[in-house]
């Protein structure tokens, strides 16, 4: 899958490298700095997996996070669900097909 803002011109890995950092980007901008502070106030960070399948339309589905705190993993889960259409889905042979990410996330917090 090509997320938006990635060239589809780009060798296969390159594509990959970019669709990963585009939706870290936007999960980091998304997420509720917010909920974090009041979850770990004397903490600087927090980790999660997150897991999803990109369809044959390009959108995110089957959405899981593994994380520490259960708020956590609602708020990427929303935060997923809100993010916008891939700009192509993934292809076997030519043809969409879901596509699953897997994506070890870090969130560093502002204090």
């Amino acid at each position: 899958p090509i997320f938006r803002g990635c060239e589809e011109s780009l060798t296969y890995e390159a594509q990959k490298d970019c669709t990963t950092e585009k939706v870290v980007d936007y999960v980091k901008l998304s997420f509720n700095y917010e909920l974090a502070d009041k979850l770990f106030p004397t903490e600087n960070s927090t980790q999660f997996q997150l897991e999803f399948v990109i369809n044959e339309k390009g959108v995110a589905e089957k959405i899981n996070v593994k994380a520490n705190k259960r708020e956590v993993a609602i708020d990427v889960i929303n935060v997923v669900k809100r993010m916008p259409k891939f700009k192509k889905p993934g292809t076997v042979n030519g043809k969409p097909s879901k596509t699953p990410i897997s994506i070890l996330m870090t969130i560093y917090f502002p204090h």
